[in-house]
């Protein structure tokens, strides 16, 4: 199925309006939730500033802070008491950032009011950081996640609310990846999310969706020079989603953000995602990207994939990156955007570096690149292999993968792992994920990958450049399945 680009719907980016110089945001006031912040921000594109004014129920915290090292760029904090009939109690007290943040015991005691102004631009400049605050688009656009432009509850429990809205000055906007609320015109997470809240930009970005089965992928373009037309790019935006949602029965979340840059002189670049109440994919355009780049890029599916499994802690990192790096390639074979060949050199070729080494201490304990992408790939291909061996090719990986993202969580939410094997293992009547995880978790497991491409029927070239196929090997038919067409 086809994807339909459209404008950028109104949920996603408030219409922009002239922003106020001062903290007195002109938004209806907010209906209050118990157990809920909610920050209501005004972008201003000329100054480069955002002004905030948090409405904060009581008892969640004493005290709030910025990530990424923008503190020292945060100015202008206030806090005021609010009584039990949302009247102002008395004058504001300015709040200074001490070693716990802008401590404000008063919020413990009684709903209160922050105000204070980010100044982002200059943030980004010093910082230069993706997960902080970056420039981008010749420092026209700024991307910080929310993390950084939000004095969030640190303290508050992990259950408690955080929602915001953003109104742009005129011409600019604004993208996140973070859900929007059940409130029109607000974004909202919770803070046992917040913490690795997807990326957000502000500026004259270039706005547009791309509709797939299951979502939409919310895609923003930062202004500058790209060597393909913006329609090219939407294309290939499509068909990289439409692999993902093709492999998962729909797109793994019903909303991600995708913010393409231009960047560097070489084609696709860098690609990232961050994940934490929502989903935004970070992709690099460079100056000498062509039509055959965008054929064979890997990078922007590879990333969308990271959305179909619930977030792991940084030591199981090996879990989300080489389930990208196995699906990624299965997910493109699978709509035809990819061939057999090109599938099988690519396993062929990168596999053993998966392999353990001297000093392995396990897969979920030892941290190498080759471990982390190609040790994760080489875990969830052999669990697909077995899987499909014990069910006849009933049920193969897609079955387990797909109940995972159903019954436990995207990557937008945390899911404990062995919980998650449990119910892909249940998924195809298996215990293939529970028992692959207890052999492989503390312990160097080798794979003699010669004798199981051979049996596959995989034969790599002498100079390594290429694969042939041989039929009559004794599971040709269950190399066939793992690249068959969708139906």
């Amino acid at each position: 199925m086809k994807g339909v680009f459209n404008a950028l719907p109104v949920v996603a980016v408030l219409a922009s309006c002239a922003a106020p110089a001062s903290h007195d945001i002109a938004f209806p006031a907010p209906s209050r939730v118990p157990g809920m912040a909610t920050y209501e921000l005004a972008w201003d594109q000329a100054r480069g500033d955002l002004v905030a004014t948090a409405h904060v129920a009581a008892g969640l915290t004493g005290s709030f802070d910025a990530e990424g090292g923008v503190a020292p760029f945060i100015s202008d904090a206030t806090v005021e008491v609010v009584a039990s009939d949302a009247r102002h109690e008395g004058a504001s007290r300015a709040l200074v950032h001490g070693t716990d943040g802008f401590a404000a015991p008063e919020c413990l005691k009684a709903a209160c009011v922050l105000r204070y102004r980010v100044r982002l631009r200059e943030a980004a400049r010093a910082l230069d950081d993706l997960d902080g605050a970056k420039l981008l688009g010749g420092g026209e656009v700024i991307e910080a996640p929310p993390t950084t432009f939000i004095l969030a509850p640190w303290g508050a429990p992990r259950t408690t609310h955080v929602r915001f809205r953003v109104r742009t000055s005129q011409g600019s906007s604004f993208l996140t990846g973070v859900f929007p609320s059940t409130e029109p015109g607000y974004f909202e997470t919770t803070m046992e999310d917040f913490g690795s809240s997807p990326y957000s930009a502000f500026g004259p970005l270039t706005l547009r969706t791309v509709e797939l089965p299951g979502g939409q992928l919310l895609v923003g373009m930062v202004p500058g020079g790209y060597p393909l037309p913006e329609h090219d790019l939407l294309l290939w935006v499509e068909k990289c989603g439409r692999a993902v949602a093709t492999y998962y029965g729909g797109l793994p979340v019903p909303r991600e953000a995708v913010l393409l840059v231009p960047a560097g002189r070489g084609g696709i670049g860098v690609g990232k995602s961050l994940a934490g109440g929502g989903v935004t994919v970070f992709v690099g355009i460079g100056a000498h990207t062509d039509a055959a780049d965008l054929d064979e890029d890997w990078v922007l599916t590879h990333e969308l994939v990271h959305a179909a499994f619930p977030a792991q802690p940084r030591e199981l990192d090996w879990v989300e990156e080489g389930l990208a790096t196995y699906v990624e390639p299965i997910a493109r074979a699978r709509i035809g955007g990819l061939s057999d060949q090109a599938v099988w050199k690519g396993l062929v070729g990168g596999l053993h570096f998966g392999l353990p080494e001297e000093g392995d201490r396990g897969i979920d304990h030892t941290h190498t690149w080759g471990r982390m992408y190609w040790g994760g790939a080489l875990f969830f291909f052999l669990a697909d292999l077995e899987i499909r061996r014990q069910t006849n090719g009933k049920m193969t990986l897609r079955e387990a993968l797909t109940a995972i993202l159903r019954e436990v969580s995207s990557n937008a939410h945390r899911g404990d792992l062995a919980h998650a094997f449990e119910v892909g293992d249940r998924a195809t009547g298996t215990h293939v994920l529970t028992a692959l995880h207890a052999a492989w978790s503390s312990t160097p497991v080798q794979v003699d990958l010669d004798a199981l491409f051979a049996s596959l029927g995989v034969r790599r070239s002498a100079d390594g450049n290429e694969v042939a196929f041989d039929d009559a090997a004794p599971e040709a038919s269950l190399r066939k399945s793992l690249t068959a067409r969708a139906p």
